[in-house]
């Protein structure tokens, strides 16, 4: 059975489910996969800088909570990315938070590897694409999200 299909809304920075003859529509599970992984928040590591608006909270690192004690938290830490200042170095860290987030896939044998790029379509607007390939080579699923 397939899993619920999420696409991802650039205009709300969301996730939505889509309804087709009265149903959520199934299918594209890499996909929904990737996107669940990409943009469900994964707790912060203890040195990483929370951004401003995180909560109300200044210590709240996010995660959910039943990743306790599991080998791969759920989500990424892109989230971390969303208020910095300097655009230094955003493009290396999303990648980088990207792969850390897709790991499980590749270890689990769900892809046999991706290809992350991120790069600014404007000032203020990261496009992330990934690129996930079967073992064979062949393209499962080929995603370009804006983030922000």
């Amino acid at each position: 059975m397939a899993d619920i299909q999420t696409v991802w809304d650039v205009a709300t920075g969301r996730g939505e489910y889509i309804i087709q003859d009265g149903s959520l529509k199934a299918g594209n599970d890499v996909e929904t996969a990737v996107l669940i992984s990409l943009f469900s928040d994964r707790i912060a590591d203890i040195n990483d800088e929370l951004p401003d608006a995180t909560s109300n909270t200044k210590n709240d690192r996010r995660g959910w909570w039943a990743d306790t004690g599991q080998t791969y938290p759920i989500g990424s830490r892109l989230y971390l990315l969303d208020r910095r200042k300097a655009p230094l170095f955003i493009e290396k860290d999303a990648v980088n938070y990207a792969t850390e987030a897709l790991q499980w896939m590749i270890d689990e044998n769900v892809v046999a590897r991706f290809e992350i790029q991120a790069n600014f379509v404007k000032p203020n607007q990261l496009r992330l694409t990934v690129v996930a390939y079967r073992q064979d080579g062949s393209v499962i699923s080929n995603i370009s999200k804006e983030l922000w």
